[in-house]
């Protein structure tokens, strides 16, 4: 990754993340009972998720509202999570494995 800031006047800093890099060249592996398959969707469904509770609360809540908007956000973001855990048949701990790999692995949302 590059990274540079407004102020920066030099080159770009390159940063390496070791444990994506590792990631990379690992191979897939089950876990949970799930291929990395799998797993990646549980990870997709999971942002889709957070963005659709970020979304309801937009629409039902006014801007000039945001403790109530933001409220309803985190009660939503619950609420789908709890759907999802129930969907896919894992736990909330597994989910946060999950969703631990895949930020951890890059998987695209």
């Amino acid at each position: 990754m590059l990274a540079k800031n407004y102020g920066d006047t030099g080159d770009p800093k390159v940063v390496i993340e070791e444990g994506r890099l590792a990631a990379l060249s690992a191979a897939p592996e089950d876990r949970f009972g799930f291929s990395e398959e799998m797993r990646r969707a549980i990870f997709k469904e999971s942002g889709e998720a957070e963005a659709r509770a970020t979304r309801e609360a937009m629409e039902r809540v006014p801007n000039t509202e945001p403790m109530a908007q933001t409220k309803l956000e985190v009660d939503l973001a619950e609420k789908f999570k709890a759907d999802l855990v129930a969907k896919q048949g894992i736990s909330e701990q597994q989910l946060l494995e999950i969703q631990a790999e895949g930020v951890t692995k890059g998987w695209p949302m």
